[in-house]
């Protein structure tokens, strides 16, 4: 769905502090100040995996790179260069300046470039732009995927400080960031040593490789059926029960249709997520405790009913949370359509480790009290980047309340640079069209 709301509306009702404006400050609509160009329908049949010039898609805003490149003709105006402002139009309107190297704007996302960087800086756009595009993005329906129009983005009501005041502005708050941004990358450094430690912990596991089939006595998919917290039918383990390779009994859902038959899971189940949008879920297992027997689970999930004579549930849950076995079962989950669904067959197909059944209960035991421990500080990591944010949102708010840096009588007023963005504005030429450019030139 698109916005049924003028942004100026959405300004006077937020009480958001991203969208303030000083008092001796002017608004200039963001099409008084920037061309916003819309991207193409570039043909798929000419998306390549190598071949050709890179292709901004919404998913590659805020990246480096592309994953796919395009091998067919193009017109020239629909090349964006290094440094330009980049807009996803569907989901969440995230804003990024583009870093990597010339490449197309595909359709359903957009570039903004300023036309005199004297009458409003860019760098005060880019820390600008985001709390306005959050502030339409939920004023926007979300029945279906929310979509962004370029009128819109036109039409935002930018805070419009003196020139000299909105590069003093972006100087400070650049001052105070990066040492946010040292201080996040400081974090996830941190976090990535966890992550590999807990990987060198679980590829620790040794012993004979055995696939799932010789060591699951049977696996089953769950039942389609709605949920709610106020149902009449049988309870109902879902996606979000899966947490940690255990099962969470916190946000409960039962079935509403009560005569739907719904296949149960016993303690020492080991179910996995079949299927989602997100490539992160595919394959998350979790062992059912005895307090989850007797419980149903959902068309998403798959039951395996391991053979507790051979192997240890929870031993086989951690061999399943490895790194390698996790980028196992995204490949065997991959659909040609780049969507994912993990498949029983794929399941009795995936090898783990295989040591006695001593020792994977002793084994278990160890890399559990060591995975509590890296989980524990990746948690205590976690607040710390959110605190980080947080800290960031704040020195936003005051700059765009006018209190980050002092006003200077000697700046030019706001309303004489808005008259100048006026005048400039009517004697603007119209963009000239471009040549188009075959593949390969």
């Amino acid at each position: 769905m698109t916005l049924r709301v003028h942004p100026d509306q959405i300004v006077r009702t937020s009480g958001s502090p991203l969208l303030s404006a000083h008092e001796s400050w002017e608004r200039v609509r963001l099409g008084d100040v920037a061309d916003v160009l819309n991207g193409f329908a570039f043909k798929s049949s000419s998306f390549s995996a190598s071949e050709g010039i890179p292709l901004i898609r919404i998913r590659d805003v805020g990246r480096a790179a592309t994953a796919v490149r395009y091998a067919g003709d193009y017109d020239e105006r629909y090349v964006v260069a290094p440094g330009t402002i980049v807009v996803g139009m569907d989901g969440d309107f995230r804003a990024a300046r583009w870093v990597g190297p010339p490449a197309l704007l595909n359709q359903r996302v957009c570039a903004i470039k300023l036309r005199n960087g004297s009458l409003y800086d860019e760098g005060f756009l880019l820390y600008a732009l985001p709390g306005y595009l959050d502030a339409v993005n939920g004023a926007t329906s979300s029945i279906t995927v929310k979509h962004l129009s370029s009128e819109t983005v036109k039409a935002i009501p930018l805070p419009l400080p003196p020139i000299a005041e909105q590069r003093r502005i972006v100087a400070a708050i650049e001052e105070h960031v990066s040492r946010l941004d040292a201080a996040a990358d400081s974090i996830s450094a941190a976090s990535s040593r966890l992550a590999r430690l807990a990987d060198a912990v679980m590829s620790s596991l040794s012993g004979e490789k055995t696939t799932l089939s010789e060591i699951v006595l049977d696996l089953r998919y769950g039942t389609s059926t709605k949920c709610s917290t106020d149902g009449a039918g049988a309870p109902v383990l879902r996606i979000p029960n899966i947490r940690r390779r255990s099962i969470d009994l916190g946000d409960l859902k039962r079935a509403i249709d009560t005569t739907v038959e719904i296949p149960t899971v016993e303690g020492g189940d080991v179910l996995f997520v079949r299927t989602n949008g997100s490539p992160d879920l595919i394959g998350r297992v979790g062992v059912v405790g005895e307090s989850a027997s007797g419980l149903g689970f959902a068309s998403y999930l798959i039951r395996a009913r391991v053979d507790r004579a051979k192997a240890d549930p929870a031993f086989v849950a951690l061999a399943l949370s490895t790194h390698r076995s996790r980028e196992e079962i995204r490949r065997r989950a991959a659909t040609s359509a780049g969507q994912y669904n993990l498949s029983a067959k794929a399941i009795s197909g995936l090898s783990i480790p295989l040591p006695a059944l001593d020792v994977q209960r002793r084994v278990r035991t160890e890399i559990e009290d060591r995975l509590a421990f890296i989980e524990g500080r990746a948690a205590e990591l976690s607040h710390a980047k959110n605190l980080a944010g947080r800290l960031r949102r704040s020195i936003l708010a005051a700059a765009f309340r006018g209190e980050l840096v002092p006003q200077d009588p000697n700046d030019e007023p706001a309303s004489v640079l808005l008259e100048r963005i006026a005048a400039e504005r009517a004697v603007a030429p119209k963009p000239a069209r471009r040549r188009r450019v075959s593949a390969g030139h």
